[in-house]
């Protein structure tokens, strides 16, 4: 998990010496316990801080040691304090690598939840025009394999098991969860109990709501595809074409030898080019599209 080395029970019990750091560290960044809570690592702030500098820890002097080795074995003794700048380099990347780790945890969870919410709500929206409560919808929904939005109704239909009241309960979820759609219908769903509105009205006014905005992402999707998709064309057939062109060209004039190494060379670059093209076309996806 996050780029820890061991596993959470390990990494739990062998950075239970660094949890006063992490408490010191926590403290600087106060904002964070709400960036775990809706990461769903289930991590307090002080352990994760632990956890995060025991990892930076056996990173960098893992790098130490390594750079330490190879250097006494090319008999490069005179550049130890390289070893000493690599580590430091190695822990501060794994200590930025882990913190950033919880917010693309956020980023995926929300994809998860909106990709899967329209359908949740029409199971829900089923269930309580067949007459069932709401209590009992949400089981239903949290039994059903919606990714990250089962979790969030297993999480509500716990506490409601437990006594919690139904308003309180939807409000803590629609305070700090991630996704903005979910936290929205379930702040229409608090006020419609507080009116004493019928639920199924409810939830059928957020569907079509919810139904509408997926058809503005869709069609802005759309639009945003026809100028990436002339970017991967040239991309991947107008530039390779001309490039080769060209070189085989330079080739011709004296004095200018293309070598094999200068053709893969150029293929590597093309392919990455179009690899970081098509993740940043996926990364555009609409989020209430579902997943494909």
């Amino acid at each position: 998990m996050l780029f820890f080395p061991f596993t959470d029970k390990q990494a739990k019990k062998f950075s239970k010496p660094f949890l006063g750091i992490g408490e010191a560290v926590q403290k600087l960044f106060p904002e964070f316990a709400l960036i775990l809570e809706q990461s769903g690592l289930g991590l307090s702030p002080d352990a994760f801080f632990a956890m995060t500098i025991f990892t930076s820890t056996f990173y960098a002097i893992g790098m130490g040691i390594l750079t330490v080795v190879v250097l006494y074995a090319l008999n490069l003794t005179q550049y130890l304090v390289l070893a000493e700048a690599l580590a430091i380099m190695m822990g501060v990347m794994v200590f930025v690598k882990i913190m950033g780790g919880a917010s693309v945890n956020i980023v995926r969870n929300v994809r998860s939840i909106d990709s899967n919410l329209i359908f949740g709500l029409k199971m829900i929206l089923v269930e309580i025009n067949a007459g069932v409560g709401l209590f009992d919808s949400v089981v239903i929904v949290a039994m059903h394999n919606l990714g990250e939005m089962s979790n969030v109704f297993k999480d509500i239909a716990k506490r409601l098991n437990s006594g919690e009241q139904e308003e309180e309960v939807l409000k803590d979820v629609a305070t700090k969860n991630p996704s903005a759609f979910l936290r929205k219908v379930l702040w229409q769903i608090i006020s419609g109990l507080k009116a004493g509105s019928p639920l199924n009205k409810v939830i059928d006014e957020s569907l079509t709501a919810l139904e509408r905005e997926q058809k503005i992402q869709i069609i802005s999707y759309g639009s945003s595809l026809r100028v990436l998709t002339l970017i991967f064309m040239m991309i991947g057939v107008i530039i390779p074409s001309m490039g080769l062109t060209f070189l085989f060209v330079l080739n011709s004039l004296p004095g200018i030898n293309i070598t094999n190494k200068m053709l893969w060379a150029f293929l590597a670059v093309i392919a990455l080019f179009q690899f970081m093209l098509i993740g940043y076309i996926k990364s555009k996806r609409p989020s209430l599209m579902g997943s494909v």
